[in-house]
């Protein structure tokens, strides 16, 4: 063992020994004017302007702040219910509830195999009943909500929320907000059997086609958080994502819908992931190539259309469960670059989130790491801050060029869906996730207070943790069997055959969707009722059949 002077030694002559962004990029030792190669209006352009790289809006901050919401989620409906209202009153200004995993799987609380994870990771949204508690006292009209969901059964979940705004004699013409339209991404985020691929492109193009047509003030959103959590790099992150929206884009355009009647409503959740100045040219390049892949490949004219709009998230895999507090500082760079490339909405994740649901204290804190940046440190005055530096410039461009390789590579395949179903992107993802492992476990990633600059057990922080009862759960499974008896069956069951038969069609399922959602048809039921319309078993887990006959 070294002594204490050989300690302080080797500390001194600490350097960097790693020479690569996260991605793999081999990085110099100084940049040049040689090294940025641009044409300042062919590839930068003013904030405001084609190709947006800069931002999509001249005045940026200036003119509005970014949208400050976190992901709520745990217990009971009116658990979460009470801690949305808790962060509007500390400042948050959109609203962001997340389902929890029985939800994601298209199971009911009272469904066997749930009754172990009811609001652990998420709050139960098993039926309209649920709705209305959630948004008990919520001013839908007036607010922003994003209706995190992020599985093929995300459209349920939708359909409850404008279910509950039409019991409420609301024009949903004029609700705002966001819903994850991006159904086939989930099955590498732990719910692929809630995701059957061709189903899950039907049901995402049907919510794409009902929003653009029915709720003009709705955004679409392609996350590709969700995808980076898995442990793929910021080329594949855009990459696949965009390839993901290249093909709904196409399959809306042979329903009959231009371009331009939709693009302006797209919008993605990018990973503000740890590697600084990589995220930020990350961020910067897909701009600037979604402006020129909407423009150039599906003719927008609309520029509009043409903006990338990013409500960004600090990456939940970047955080450790050691020395717990030194997330906040993870976190607190992660949403620097958000604000830093201009995106628009904005979600920090919480210091406690490797360990726990989060508690009062780690979201309060997370919505005031915004703040601070709002408003303390001068970030937001300028638009595009970075611009014109050789590093940024450089990175930028090479991300793009690496970027573009790989979308042509899937297009080459014949699009993202037969990739999927090749279990190439399977691969991809599974190769990336080991490399990660192997980089960490040899130290050539170093992780503080994992992997280097540990300290013993005994000495790492004690934190507060939320714990959900087992209780709750016993709640839950009661008011959904109550429901389930009340409720008007027969109605329950025309509305189920009405989707079934229609699922089994070409027309758009959302309509029948909401119908059902209206009659108090659970989440489980109209899901396995789509399943069953598209061949698949009723429950994804075979443990359920259908409670009324679909034919």
């Amino acid at each position: 063992m070294k002594s204490k002077m050989d300690q302080i030694d080797d500390a001194y002559r600490q350097k960097i020994t790693d020479t690569k962004t996260w991605s793999g990029f081999e990085v110099k030792r100084t940049y040049t004017p040689e090294d940025a190669d641009l044409d300042y209006k062919r590839d930068l352009g003013d904030p405001g302007e084609y190709p947006f790289t800069r931002g999509i809006h001249k005045d940026m901050y200036r003119g509005k702040l970014w949208t400050m919401r976190h992901e709520i989620g745990y217990g009971t409906p009116e658990d979460s219910n009470r801690r949305l209202k808790f962060m509007v009153e500390n400042g948050a200004t959109g609203l962001d509830f997340i389902a929890d995993n029985p939800t994601h799987l298209g199971m009911d609380s009272d469904h066997p195999m749930a009754k172990h994870d009811i609001g652990r990771t998420g709050v139960p949204l098993s039926s309209l009943a649920d709705m209305e508690e959630l948004m008990d006292g919520i001013p839908m009209e007036r607010v922003s909500t994003f209706t995190n969901t992020f599985s093929a059964c995300g459209f349920v979940v939708f359909g409850q929320y404008i279910a509950l705004a039409k019991k409420r004699g609301l024009d949903i013409t004029k609700l705002r907000g966001q819903v994850i339209t991006d159904t086939l991404h989930s099955r590498y985020c732990g719910y692929a059997p809630a995701a059957p691929i061709d189903q899950a492109f039907r049901v995402g193009a049907d919510l794409m086609e009902y929003i653009s047509r029915n709720v003009p003030k709705w955004n679409m959103i392609f996350p590709c958080y969700n995808l980076r959590e898995t442990g793929i790099n910021a080329v594949q992150e855009v990459a696949f994502l965009f390839s993901i929206a290249i093909g709904f884009i196409r399959e809306l355009i042979r329903r009959g819908l231009n371009i331009d009647d939709f693009a302006g409503r797209i919008s993605w959740i990018p990973s503000c992931h740890l590697d600084f100045f990589e995220e930020i040219a990350k961020i910067r390049a897909e701009r600037r190539l979604w402006a020129k892949i909407v423009k150039e490949w599906f003719g927008a004219k609309d520029p509009r259309s043409m903006w990338w709009r990013g409500a960004a998230k600090a990456a939940g895999c970047s955080l450790v469960a050691q020395q717990p507090l030194n997330n906040i500082a993870r976190i607190s760079i992660e949403a620097l670059v958000a604000v830093l490339t201009g995106c628009q909405a904005l979600e920090v994740t919480t210091y406690d989130e490797p360990i726990c649901i989060p508690t009062d204290e780690a979201h309060r804190t997370s919505l005031r790491i915004q703040q601070i940046l709002a408003y303390e440190i001068g970030a937001a005055r300028v638009a595009d801050p970075l611009g014109g530096s050789y590093y940024v410039e450089s990175l930028t461009n090479k991300l793009e060029t690496e970027i573009m390789d790989l979308i042509n590579k899937i297009e080459e395949m014949g699009g993202i869906v037969k990739a999927i179903k090749s279990e190439w992107l399977d691969r991809e993802i599974d190769e990336a996730l080991i490399k990660y492992q192997e980089e960490v476990e040899n130290k050539e990633r170093i992780i503080v207070g994992v992997n280097e600059f540990v300290i013993p057990p005994e000495e790492d922080s004690e934190i507060d943790h939320l714990k959900i009862s087992y209780e709750k759960g016993i709640d839950r499974i009661q008011k959904i069997e109550r429901l389930k008896k009340e409720r008007d069956n027969g109605a329950v069951e025309e509305s189920l055959k009405r989707l079934y038969q229609i699922s089994k069609s070409d027309e758009n399922i959302m309509p029948y969707v909401i119908e059902a959602n209206m009659n108090y048809a659970t989440i489980g039921e109209i899901v396995g009722t789509v399943r069953v319309a598209h061949g698949n078993s009723y429950d994804a887990s075979e443990v359920l059949d259908p409670p009324f006959p679909l034919e």
